[in-house]
């Protein structure tokens, strides 16, 4: 056992684990080992995980339920049990393990027996503890004035040579999906024809104007 499993283990109890399954040896008779074979795995082996109260697919699945019983407030008077069924079924707690198909593994939290189990198992090929994931904020920022009229983005791209082709990109509308984009950047102020934020939940945020919230998006853009 890693130490890094050894850690979580004595410190609260549970670990998060990566699995790495056997999809072609333990796909279930009838079944090739393609996607209906590792889905079919993956559901035997979903017994030995347990439902994480702190983990972040339960706080979304939390909100979810608070969502949910709002939109059954709403509905019931107007759209009947069919729409309140709806609703309900959307808050739904999440499955125990997260299955990741085309790369046949596994990742969730086990405890002990959960994680002996897993080892035990003809199926698994591999239990790896899971890298904790947390932010890295920089230490300090400061705005840097641009060198010159072509920046190395552009360059690196070969912008320059488009447009001694005559292209431009006017009239051109460019999909942006990351941390935001400053709305008030002097590149971009006039650049934005529609803006867009979503929540953990993936629903819009209503009325939300232009702006970057981990100051990565207006770089990229």
């Amino acid at each position: 056992m890693s130490a890094q499993l050894q850690e979580q283990l004595r410190a609260v109890g549970v670990a998060q684990v990566i699995v790495v399954l056997k999809v072609e040896e333990a796909a279930p008779a009838g079944l090739r080992a393609g996607a209906a074979g590792v889905r079919a795995v993956a559901a035997d082996l979903e017994s030995y995980f347990i439902s994480a109260e702190a983990s972040q697919p339960m706080a979304l699945a939390r909100a979810a339920a608070r969502r949910a019983v709002r939109a059954v407030g709403r509905t019931r008077a107007s759209q009947g049990a069919e729409a309140i069924g709806e609703a309900l079924a959307e808050a739904a707690p999440p499955p125990k393990a997260r299955l990741f198909e085309n790369l046949g593994v596994l990742y969730g939290t086990v405890d002990r027996n959960g994680l002996a189990g897993l080892r035990a198992d003809p199926r698994v090929a591999e239990v790896q503890g899971a890298p904790p994931i947390s932010l890295i904020r920089p230490v300090t920022k400061a705005a840097a004035a641009p060198r010159g009229a072509v920046t190395w983005g552009l360059k690196r791209l070969g912008v320059p040579a488009l447009w001694k082709q005559g292209l431009t990109g006017k009239g051109v509308l460019v999909g942006h999906l990351d941390t935001g984009v400053d709305g008030k950047h002097r590149a971009l102020r006039t650049a934005i024809a529609h803006f867009a934020e979503f929540d953990d939940l993936g629903f819009p945020v209503p009325g939300a104007k232009p702006h970057d919230t981990e100051d990565h998006g207006t770089h990229t853009a």
